[in-house]
């Protein structure tokens, strides 16, 4: 366990004005972390929260951020590794607090090892970001490029096989969605399969 408090004044300069200015940043952080059974090797979480500067306008805000990881081997061939993050601000904007963006990510990615020689990998990954454009481009009107929700699904497979103790063999594929504002809806993206052989070349 690791907890901590950071007390310090940084330099933001507004993105859109050049103005430049000092502005006072606390926070709580903290770590945890365990190995509590032979089928979990690893839990852990850590983040912050506190007085946040928002660098892209340079303004005061209150925010936080928090990931939680894990690690889990139901048997010795599998490996499963988790992870889910999330973070977020609120600016300060008179007497109130708007949100201006909520980010977050979950990913999940599974190893199958049959032998010394293959093993097969499984990645799954989502990343959400919903952001408030009148916050960001105020007083002036948002930019219509900008939207204010991302949304982007990735998936991937890749297998592995040793030819020799320094060739190996990969065959991947990799499929990806994102969310469209035209039709509010996710959309396919693109696919792709490669093959690959590596070899390391000694002196």
């Amino acid at each position: 366990m690791q907890f901590r408090v950071i007390d310090e004044d940084v330099r933001a300069i507004d993105a859109l004005t050049g103005e430049e200015k000092i502005l006072p940043r606390r926070r709580f952080l903290w770590v945890l972390q365990a190995s509590p059974w032979s089928w979990m090797t690893r839990v852990s979480t850590d983040g912050s929260y506190g007085k946040e500067v928002d660098f892209v306008r340079a303004r005061s805000s209150h925010g936080g951020t928090v990931n939680l990881n894990s690690t889990l081997r139901p048997s010795d061939h599998i490996q499963i590794d988790l992870l889910a993050s999330r973070r977020w601000l609120d600016v300060e904007d008179g007497g109130d607090e708007p949100r201006l963006f909520t980010a977050q990510v979950q990913r999940i990615k599974a190893v199958y090892t049959f032998n010394r020689r293959s093993f097969v990998r499984l990645i799954g990954q989502r990343e959400t970001n919903r952001r408030d454009p009148a916050l960001f481009f105020a007083p002036d009107p948002p930019d219509p490029a900008f939207p204010a929700k991302l949304e982007n699904i990735d998936w991937s497979a890749l297998f592995a096989y040793k030819l020799n103790w320094q060739s190996v063999l990969y065959f991947g594929y990799s499929d990806a969605s994102e969310y469209s504002t035209t039709t509010t809806d996710m959309e396919h993206a693109g696919r792709s399969i490669f093959l690959k052989v590596s070899y390391a070349f000694q002196h």
